[in-house]
């Protein structure tokens, strides 16, 4: 059985200057062919009892993960426009931003950092966040968070290796991630990310890129977030992000019950690169192909900058 389940308003998209959207909302939510489990389970937990785990996207591949008082944020590009080398060779935009202020995200109380990579390690955004908040990342990313931007907890964590962070609510386990080099350098992080409280757990690689056998040793988990577009270097067909079918059938691996769209997408760019970029699949056709698929997944799509729950728990209950 499978759920499609949005939470609040689905945002439809209008072309933009420098190749963005702007985004309008529909009228009505969307939520799919039936409830879902989650909604089930919160409707059998006590007012007094229920928490939520929250996810959010903020487009790109940065988002938010919130549970109890704590809010958790991954690869934050929440500032000005992504730059590689110059603007001349690529320039990404993000369509949030034209609405969206770093001081709208809070207090955070801790940063997750996957790659090494300017789209994943952003500058800009991390140099006007504060140095307190202790952050967690690919072991070649200390010396640029520590010595050149100033934070002032940072922990590097190499394939393998596991730390809790805010006094054990969250558990962060790296594994081989994507390559971004050539077919001898080091893979990047993704991770293994345990809600401690909950009992709940996710598989996070924003490429979908990871070899076979780091899926056996992270499997199981309760949901994975991953993106459904694929992007390619165009003519060699080289792909930069999985999408569609690959992410599914990873998600299949490692027998997550849900599969949270990963925004990445969304993100316009210019420059002498992004002639060569090119995009396969939409989430539309995403949710037709796995319709047709048997199987007890939920497939999770909410809105651009609204939180929405992806589990339910109390000091008793796992849902």
């Amino acid at each position: 059985m499978i759920a499609f389940v949005n939470y609040g308003y689905m945002w439809r998209r209008k072309a933009g200057a420098c190749g963005r959207d702007s985004c309008e909302v529909r009228t009505k939510p969307w939520y799919g062919q039936q409830r879902s489990s989650l909604y089930r389970g919160m409707m059998n937990l006590s007012m007094e009892s229920k928490s939520a785990v929250e996810y959010t996207s903020l487009d790109g591949n940065s988002w938010l993960l919130q549970f109890g008082s704590k809010k958790v944020v991954f690869d934050p590009w929440l500032v000005d426009s992504l730059v590689f080398f110059s603007p001349w060779f690529y320039q990404g935009f993000k369509p949030l931003l034209e609405h969206f202020k770093l001081e709208d995200l809070g207090s955070c109380d801790l940063i997750v950092i996957t790659q090494s990579l300017d789209d994943h390690l952003h500058r800009p955004t991390l140099r006007q966040m504060d140095k307190n908040i202790p952050v967690v990342a690919t072991v070649d990313s200390i010396e640029i968070l520590r010595d050149q931007l100033g934070f002032r907890n940072v922990v590097g964590l190499d394939h393998g290796e596991k730390v809790e962070m805010l006094d054990g609510e969250i558990t962060l386990h790296a594994f081989q991630g994507a390559l971004t080099g050539p077919p001898w350098a080091k893979r990047q992080n993704g991770y293994k990310v345990t809600v401690n409280p909950a009992n709940w757990s996710l598989w996070y690689e924003p490429h979908a890129d990871s070899p076979p056998a780091e899926l056996e040793q992270i499997r199981p988990v309760d949901a994975i977030v991953a993106p459904v577009v694929r992007t390619y270097l165009v003519p060699l067909n080289y792909s930069l992000v999985n999408g569609g079918v690959h992410c599914l059938e990873t998600a299949q691996k490692l027998q997550a019950r849900q599969f949270i769209v990963h925004k990445v997408h969304r993100n316009r760019h210019r420059g002498f690169l992004s002639k060569y970029l090119a995009e396969v699949g939409t989430e539309e056709e995403f949710r037709q192909v796995i319709s047709q698929r048997k199987g007890d997944m939920e497939v999770i799509d909410g809105p651009t900058g609204v939180s929405y729950p992806v589990a339910f728990y109390s000091s008793t209950v796992k849902t």
